[in-house]
């Protein structure tokens, strides 16, 4: 639902977990950690969190989810939430160890005007809230998104591979496709309009 490749997934963990997932994923000990505390003291606790160690520059690529009850509009108290998280990450020192990638989304069905002014502001991606960090510490990003949003994302790309598994190329179309793409390793023999005209030819021909 929130995008392919990751290979973990926790729900219900504080900060203070959080980053011991990253630091193990990153190959660094993970026991002896402070505890990750927001700008009041509180330890935040995230109902989503997603990881994987990604390839590119070996880096550590997480996804964090706030999730919001239907009834519960997304407006400034949510904002505040999820901007404790982003702050939290930026400003404690270990999570700048491997810094990796943070993707945090703000999930529900109803966004007010508040926080729908936030997500409008030119040269930002679709419901991009904040970017902030480099390649010295964490990189954060920070998304509000709807439901209506993400379930439609996902029946565009499940009907795109249903359509790639429904594809089912005839022999003449492949042979074709390898001659036209590796020249070099298919012997002309092999497959091509030629080869047909020419089996059919020759089938037409009585035997002597």
């Amino acid at each position: 639902v929130f995008g392919e490749g990751y290979n973990m997934m926790k729900s219900e963990q504080g900060l203070t977990n959080v980053l011991r997932t990253h630091l193990k994923l990153s190959g660094l000990p993970d026991k002896d950690v402070l505890p990750v505390k927001k700008w009041d003291g509180k330890s935040g606790r995230v109902d989503l969190h997603l990881a994987v160690t990604a390839r590119e520059h070996d880096r550590v690529r997480h996804l964090i989810v706030e999730l919001k009850a239907p009834g519960v509009p997304i407006g400034r108290e949510q904002l505040d939430q999820v901007e404790d998280y982003m702050n939290a990450i930026l400003k404690d020192s270990q999570f700048a160890v491997n810094a990796g990638q943070w993707d945090i989304v703000l999930l529900g069905t109803k966004i007010d005007d508040v926080a729908r002014n936030r997500i409008t502001q030119e040269n930002r991606a679709s419901g991009q809230l904040w970017e902030q960090g480099g390649e010295d510490g964490p990189h954060v990003r920070v998304f509000l998104r709807q439901w209506s949003e993400v379930i439609e994302e996902n029946k565009r790309r499940l009907e795109f591979l249903r359509s790639l598994l429904e594809h089912d190329p005839s022999a003449p179309q492949s042979l074709s496709w390898l001659r036209e793409t590796y020249p070099d390793f298919v012997p002309d023999a092999l497959g091509g309009a030629d080869s047909d005209t020419n089996a059919e030819s020759a089938a037409s021909q009585p035997p002597a």
